[in-house]
């Protein structure tokens, strides 16, 4: 299985904000995440689709 990367929208924010909780000792806020996807002009976050195995 190969990995897919997608642009990232507001429905992986949730999926995002636990890895975030858990990696980070200041993490993002879903409303930093919001902002850079809905306002950011030049956005570059992604998401990887299919899980490695």
């Amino acid at each position: 299985m190969g990995v897919q990367l997608v642009q990232m929208t507001v429905d992986h924010i949730p999926g995002v904000l636990e890895i975030e909780q858990v990696s980070f000792p200041t993490p993002w806020s879903q409303q930093a995440f919001t902002y850079e996807i809905l306002s950011n002009n030049l956005p570059i976050i992604w998401w990887q689709r299919n899980r490695i195995r």
